[in-house]
């Protein structure tokens, strides 16, 4: 399986919740107790009902719509202004946070070409999963699935002796051409380094 078929693979086991919210970056998803699908002006008071029960605030219901097979409600409060909260039809989930299909399908192609243009180039990334900045930078670039065919993880004494020959002094570290750029580094500059460019 192509690393193009593995973010596929896992875009379309996550995309109904990342189309609800419920991702990386999100506000909380909540639970609503409700059973059949409900009415957008019932649906709209329940979370009304349920934040006023949270927050201690006073919530004004403005509008709400039924769109793309869910609810999309418009509440106000004098503290926050004006903030939108799409519902499940069920009346069980809602979230202030969504993210269009399209959006995700495309960042998951952004990704396998990164990916696969990191393969191209030679690239391998040496880090230990047991150090959290390695785990930031497998953050950065994408995650798992992206490094996945460079990654070196220094946990023997040959793959050690192999990253010390190559100059790496410290990980996480990305090694290319007898180069390495080590530490956590942003986006941009593994862009820099490995002439793979990404917009996210």
């Amino acid at each position: 399986m192509t690393v193009k078929q593995k973010l596929q693979k896992l875009d379309q086991e996550t995309l109904i919740f990342i189309i609800i919210g419920i991702a990386i970056g999100a506000s909380s998803t909540y639970i609503i107790s409700n059973t059949g699908q409900v009415s957008g002006q019932e649906a709209s008071q329940n979370i009304i009902s349920a934040l006023e029960a949270q927050t201690s605030q006073q919530f004004q219901l403005q509008e709400y719509e039924s769109k793309n097979g869910i609810y999309k409600t418009t509440l106000a409060t004098e503290e926050d202004g004006e903030v939108t909260y799409y519902i499940t039809k069920d009346g069980d989930m809602f979230s202030s946070h969504m993210s269009e299909t399209d959006e995700v399908i495309q960042t998951v192609d952004r990704l396998a070409n990164f990916s696969e243009c990191l393969e191209q180039e030679n690239i391998v990334m040496y880090g230990s999963l047991a150090q959290e900045t390695t785990l930031i930078q497998i953050q950065i670039l994408g995650g798992k699935a992206v490094i996945e065919d460079i990654y070196q993880e220094l946990d023997d004494e040959t793959t050690i002796q192999e990253a010390l020959q190559k100059g790496v002094e410290r990980v996480p570290a990305l090694y290319k051409n007898g180069q390495t750029l080590e530490g956590v580094n942003t986006i941009e500059q593994v862009s820099d380094f490995t002439n793979c460019e990404i917009q996210l």
